[in-house]
């Protein structure tokens, strides 16, 4: 998967609907993004009115993941960047702890 919401047109997220029986209500989670660094941009995890810290992308084109621990996440979210470039993501794992 490649995914990159464009800022262009209008699209500055990627929702995330996480199917039963794997996850079924809000809980303990480390959710591990892994993004190519193509355009400078801040983004970070939005899920039932709550944030998670922000991440920078330097605009360098190497591949980082972010790793966030999440107290309760619910089964859905998003990932939400706020630019100025667009955010380029491979790949998503949700782990429950």
């Amino acid at each position: 998967m490649h995914a990159a919401p464009t800022l262009a047109n209008r699209q500055d997220a990627l929702h995330f609907q996480l199917k039963k029986p794997f996850w079924t209500e809000r809980a303990p989670a480390q959710t591990k993004v892994t993004f190519a660094g193509q355009a400078a941009a801040t983004w970070h995890i939005e899920y039932a009115g709550e944030r998670s810290r922000s991440v920078e992308n330097t605009g360098n084109s190497s591949a980082k993941t972010a790793i966030f621990d999440v107290a309760a996440l619910p089964p859905e979210f998003r990932l939400v960047s706020k630019g100025p470039g667009d955010l380029t993501v491979s790949f998503v794992r949700v782990l429950k702890v």
